[in-house]
């Protein structure tokens, strides 16, 4: 995130190698958990230290496997795949949904207060999740 050709960032469940007490998050920020990883206080840190927007979405009944295409595909599969009890189509379309919103909003230029509403709105709208978020743009 340190190229200035980039406007915002999204976490598919992964971790933040680059978090240190220096080394604040500048962009706007959207993080997407499983409920089987320890990264939950990774967000909180990242989040509290934020110098932008910051948004988790924490996918309920999820494994980090359903970040994958195997969650759509491979549903009579779930178990043995490892993969949370989510239906697939509900994750999927939960990605594509938040992920979409939050660049519309962010590398599009759309944001103002209606927008950011929006976002959150929509974020929150998302079934089978978790939302948690830190407006530092001023705008909301």
């Amino acid at each position: 995130m340190r190229d200035s050709r980039c406007l915002a960032a999204v976490n598919l469940d992964g971790g933040h190698f680059f978090l240190s007490p220096e080394e604040r998050i500048p962009k706007p920020y959207l993080m997407m958990l499983s409920t089987d990883l320890y990264f939950h206080k990774d967000f909180e840190l990242a989040m509290a230290d934020s110098l932008h927007d910051a948004y988790m979405v924490k996918a309920k009944n999820t494994t980090h496997m359903n970040y994958m295409d195997h969650s759509l595909l491979f549903q009579d599969r779930k178990q043995e795949l490892g993969l949370g009890a989510i239906d697939g189509k509900v994750m999927i379309n939960n990605i594509n949904r938040a992920v979409s919103a939050f660049l519309d909003m962010y590398v599009k230029k759309e944001n103002d207060r209606i927008s950011t509403n929006k976002l959150i709105n929509q974020l929150e709208a998302l079934p089978e999740t978790e939302i948690d978020y830190r407006i530092r743009s001023g705008v909301n």
